[in-house]
């Protein structure tokens, strides 16, 4: 990877070089790589901004976040259901009575048949709440271990700013600076091998234990769903 990196940023080096005229013609080069470094340095920062916290009260405010992640998805799928109506109310015109009124059951349990698989997510949700916070426990030693990445990324930003100008020179400065930034970039993996373990390990058991939480959720949803075709066909033959 790195020397992939190396390698295209030798061919804008060696294109600035070559091309000094055209390089200073064409500042939009390099307030784009400023832009870049920046980006990347702002997008760090604020994972080191927010990323504590959330680790911090991820256990106590599971329910919460579960709630409004489901309410959310309840929310979409509503959407998604309703915005079918009007074909499904022009395939029913066609229809006799009872087909007509079957059409107008279903959709008036329409609420029901998204709570049942919303249902199955909560209840997963919860079955695997602890796999999860172990999971989001093992990130804070690799915070730790990318800080000196994220103190590299803060030097790059500060160091782009004074390459000034827009000729061949200030192209060459924010291009060194840049792969510098890719090159600390390729050191992740690095920096955190003493510590990725755990997380594959919590990935894992979520992954396994995710599995067999939704099997435990067969049961009640179909027995949810019988009730509900009940309904609907009581509706029905009403």
């Amino acid at each position: 990877m790195a020397k992939i990196i190396l390698f295209f940023c030798a061919i804008i080096l060696a294109s600035a070089v070559a091309s000094p005229s055209k390089a200073a013609a064409d500042d939009s080069l390099i307030d784009i790589i400023k832009k870049i470094v920046h980006k990347i340095e702002d997008i760090i920062d604020k994972i080191y901004e927010k990323a504590p916290g959330i680790i911090d009260g991820f256990a106590d405010n599971y329910d919460d976040n579960l709630k409004k992640a489901l309410d959310f998805l309840e929310k979409i799928a509503l959407q998604g259901i309703r915005a079918f109506k009007p074909l499904i109310d022009r395939i029913a015109e066609g229809s006799n009575d009872a087909g007509k009124k079957l059409v107008s059951c279903i959709e008036s349990h329409d609420t029901e048949i998204v709570d049942i698989r919303i249902q199955v997510l909560d209840g997963v949700g919860k079955c695997i709440m602890n796999d999860l916070v172990t999971l989001v426990k093992t990130l804070s030693p690799i915070l730790k271990d990318l800080s000196g990445i994220h103190e590299k990324a803060k030097e790059a930003a500060n160091e782009i700013d004074e390459c000034q100008g827009n000729d061949a020179q200030t192209l060459l400065c924010v291009v060194q600076v840049a792969s510098d930034l890719l090159k600390v970039l390729t050191e992740i993996p690095d920096a955190v091998k003493g510590d990725i373990k755990p997380v594959y390990e919590a990935a894992i058991a979520i992954a396994k234990d995710g599995l067999k939480c939704d099997e435990d959720q067969i049961e009640p949803f179909f027995a949810n769903a019988g009730k509900l075709l009940g309904e609907v066909a009581s509706c029905a033959a009403a």
